[in-house]
């Protein structure tokens, strides 16, 4: 867990501590791949007996991998919006509370499927390191990007942008309100009829 000095240094601003917590699941990952290697190998080598009974872990290791991948796709994503001039409100708020719940769910347990919870314990990572990764760039982005405040504000930013679409939409089609029920009474084929050369 992190000390209290660690959490007055974290980065005032949640996205800023996306980098540092990448590296935090990062060690995860590799300390994972190392546990559970040892556990499917006999003689260095993989085996299949060892494969079948140890699925589970297996398919945890893949999980915890594609989740670390999917956080630094969320760094790419802000750092490619920001040099385009379009990172906003709401990529803000998508990039925040995605890397919350991803952190969130490496930490309290992957839903691998319906049913089925995958734990960092289960792949073999040994508490002490499973402590250390608890940084406080983690603890940052799962206590910002997991609360209801970005979630309530994620859904204004989206609601407020379809109004506007849909203000602009109603006004390109308003000089062609007039024509509308002279269209609607004609035949479909000769309403939407292309005019052609000569016609």
């Amino acid at each position: 867990m992190t000390t209290l000095a660690e959490r007055i240094e974290a980065p005032s601003d949640p996205l800023a501590a996306l980098a540092g917590a990448i590296v935090a699941i990062d060690a995860l990952i590799r300390a994972a791949t190392v546990a559970v290697k040892d556990r499917v190998s006999v003689g260095g080598r993989i085996d299949g007996k060892a494969m079948d009974r140890e699925q589970r872990a297996a398919h945890g290791l893949a999980w915890l991998a594609t989740y670390g991948e999917s956080l630094r796709e969320l760094g790419a994503y802000r750092t490619r919006m920001e040099a385009e001039g379009r990172f906003g409100e709401t990529e803000r708020l998508l990039v925040l509370i995605g890397a919350g719940e991803y952190l969130a769910q490496v930490f309290g347990g992957i839903p691998m499927n319906q049913g089925e919870i995958v734990r960092l314990a289960d792949l073999g990572i040994p508490a002490r390191d499973i402590a250390a990764a608890r940084t406080a760039d983690v603890e940052m982005l799962m206590a910002e990007g997991c609360a209801p405040e970005p979630r309530a504000a994620l859904v204004a930013a989206m609601r407020q942008k379809t109004d506007a679409r849909s203000s602009a939409t109603a006004a390109s089609t308003r000089p062609w309100r007039p024509f509308a029920p002279r269209c609607a009474a004609l035949p479909r084929k000769r309403c939407c009829r292309m005019p052609t050369s000569g016609t």
